[in-house]
């Protein structure tokens, strides 16, 4: 665990939607099974300033008449301080690499992040006894 290299700086709550037609609320119980979550991540980085910032978007969608209907999404941005960030950034073909080790940790930080905002916004609506969706990335695999 690498905690003691970084500190939290923000959390920030970018934008956020529900969407939750009547029709749907109504018979939650025969619709909750076509519901789809889908969870991205955007990663930057100052190197100047010692900051790597991740943000993770959190979104439920059901297909209706051949297109996705945006039920619910969340984008939140967690800042990190990081004290030693020459330690951890290298450069790569691409331009500069993050660690995957401690990209990894800060990444798994912003999704609980994430979860924690998204439970607070659906609980009180008719997703709130969803499974949250909770695949992280695999910074070790190129598909990632």
């Amino acid at each position: 665990m690498l905690s003691s290299e970084y500190r939290i700086i923000s959390i920030e709550n970018n934008s956020q939607s529900i969407n939750l037609p009547d029709w749907f609320i109504d018979d939650y119980d025969k619709f909750k099974k076509e519901v789809k979550g889908k969870t991205s991540f955007g990663i930057g980085f100052n190197i100047e300033k010692k900051i790597i910032s991740i943000e993770v978007t959190i979104s439920y969608h059901i297909n209706v008449n051949d297109s996705d209907l945006e039920l619910f999404s969340v984008k939140v941005n967690t800042g990190f301080l990081i004290s030693n960030i020459d330690k951890y950034i290298r450069k790569g073909d691409d331009g500069n690499v993050i660690d995957n080790t401690l990209l990894s940790e800060l990444t798994a930080v912003s999704m609980s992040h994430s979860r924690g905002i998204q439970s607070f916004l659906v609980s009180n609506t008719v997703l709130k006894n969803m499974l949250l969706p909770n695949k992280l990335p695999n910074f070790d695999s190129p598909d990632s």
